[in-house]
């Protein structure tokens, strides 16, 4: 497989904190970071006109329509 044997990664403490180390900065690397809005102090605004927002009050009306149409 890929990268050494894993009796031979935790022969020692250092050799399994440096593949330990190694994962966790692949996973890093790998991971994109959420983008945020500029303009928006941490918290997402349904006003910023964000088409894939689900919450705005056109839709929460047709919710609670069809919520009251269910017996």
């Amino acid at each position: 497989m890929f990268g050494p044997r894993m009796s031979t990664v935790f022969a020692s403490r250092w050799k399994a904190l440096m593949w330990s180390a190694g994962v966790l900065l692949t996973a890093y690397c790998t991971v994109p970071s959420p983008e945020e809005p500029e303009g928006t102090s941490g918290k997402h605004k349904v006003e910023t006109g964000n088409p894939s927002s689900f919450a705005t009050d056109e839709n929460l009306r047709k919710l609670q329509d069809l919520q009251r149409e269910l017996p």
